[in-house]
């Protein structure tokens, strides 16, 4: 929710703050707001159409909140590391779980470029979202339906892209690759969209999430 509050707000929980400062922000909210600057090849992000909600809350749900639609009833999930307030919906009746960003369809894997994301809390969300009660399963970018079978081999491979990403990066660093090396490596994205700003946010913000990750295992870093 705080994300939602403000522009501001929106581009700090989103990594550009992390990535390049406070100036940045400050000027990428001047010009989302201008509504003559449109930077349409970065999609979203440069679109003020997509923002006009944003500082509008009108109102909101908690975590393991129960919401009754008459007949049909949905349980909150919340599923952090995706965002900190991340949350899947499971609607009991139906046996359905809307699982939003675990896009399991997807080539690219997790996202987790925000300055909240945390990667732990991904794969232990994904866990969650395996022991609920579901029996099909849905998300925010794909139009497909799982089983819970499906789902679940699915959401394996998936995940199985962190680790990935973790043993090129400790590849990479092994060859003697330094910081900002990796940071142009193209290791989340494809390099030639990294001279896009916000894509270069999250690409820098995933990697130093596995930087820290790796830190952690006494890995050397340069």
């Amino acid at each position: 929710m705080e994300a939602l509050k403000s522009l501001k707000n929106y581009a700090t929980k989103y990594g550009g703050e992390l990535v390049f400062g406070i100036d940045w922000v400050d000027n990428w909210v001047s010009k989302i707001t201008s509504h003559e600057n449109k930077y349409l090849e970065q999609g979203f992000v440069y679109d003020p159409q997509f923002f006009k909600s944003v500082g509008r809350i009108t109102n909101t749900f908690s975590t393991d909140e129960v919401v009754s639609f008459g007949k049909t009833k949905l349980e909150v999930i919340h599923s952090p590391g995706h965002s900190e307030g991340h949350c899947c919906f499971f609607f009991p009746s139906q046996g359905l779980c809307f699982a939003t960003d675990y896009n399991i369809g997807s080539d690219f894997g997790p996202w987790y470029g925000g300055a909240d994301s945390d990667i732990d809390l991904l794969l232990l969300s994904a866990k969650k979202l395996i022991e609920i009660d579901a029996k099909y399963y849905i998300n925010s970018h794909d139009p497909k339906i799982y089983t819970k079978r499906e789902f679940k081999r699915g959401l394996s491979g998936f995940l199985d892209k962190i680790s990935g990403r973790e043993e090129k990066i400790q590849i990479l660093l092994e060859k003697g690759y330094s910081y900002d090396d990796l940071c142009s490596e193209g290791i989340f994205y494809k390099k030639k969209y990294l001279v896009l700003d916000w894509v270069k946010a999250w690409e820098v913000a995933m990697l130093i999430k596995h930087l820290k990750r790796l830190n952690s295992e006494n890995v050397s870093i340069r």
